[in-house]
C-alpha cells in the first residue's frame, strides 16, 4: 500500500470516526503549544492544504495543521510528530527512511497510549493497519525496493 492508497483509505474510513469538541483539542494540545508549536485548525486554507497533500493533518516542523473536524488518533499522531522534530529523531537518516520510521514511532506510540486517552476502536484499528503499511515500506526500503 503506497501513500496515496493509505490516504484514500483513511479518507473514507475518517467518515466514521467521532470528532473532538474543541475544549478537548484545546486540552490535548496545550502540552506542545507551551513547548512552542502553533497550530492552526480548520481555517479554509488549512482544510484546502491538508486535500492537496492528502492528509488529515500535518506537522510542518513547529506548526501543526488540523481540519476543523479532527478525531484524537491525529491529534495525538501530529503532537508526536511536533516532539519527535523537537528531539530530531531520526534527523541522521536520509528521506524516506526518516518518514517511515518516525511514523513507525508514532503508530507504536498511539497504540502505547491509547488506553489512557480512549482511543475509539475503529481510530485504533485504522492506525494497526498505518503501522502494518509502515513496517512493510521498511522492510521494502531494506531490500532496496
Amino acid at each position: 500500500m503506497n501513500l496515496g492508497e493509505m490516504y484514500s483509505e483513511a479518507h473514507e474510513s475518517r467518515k466514521n470516526f467521532k470528532f473532538l469538541s474543541d475544549e478537548r483539542f484545546e486540552a490535548l494540545t496545550i502540552e506542545v503549544r507551551k513547548k512552542g508549536a502553533v497550530i492552526v485548525r480548520g481555517t479554509p486554507e488549512v482544510e484546502r492544504h491538508l486535500d492537496m497533500q492528502g492528509a488529515s493533518a500535518a506537522a510542518l516542523g513547529d506548526v501543526l495543521l488540523f481540519r476543523k473536524d479532527v478525531c484524537l488518533s491525529e491529534v495525538l499522531e501530529e503532537t508526536h510528530h511536533f516532539n519527535q522534530n523537537l528531539i530530531g529523531l531520526n534527523n541522521d537518516k536520509k528521506e524516506p527512511l526518516r518518514t517511515i520510521l518516525n511514523e513507525i514511532d508514532a503508530k507504536e506510540y498511539i497504540i502505547r497510549v491509547a488506553a489512557k486517552y480512549q482511543v475509539p476502536r475503529n481510530e485504533l484499528e485504522h492506525i494497526k493497519k498505518q503501522l502494518e503499511s509502515y513496517r512493510r515500506q521498511l522492510e521494502n526500503y531494506k531490500k532496496g525496493g
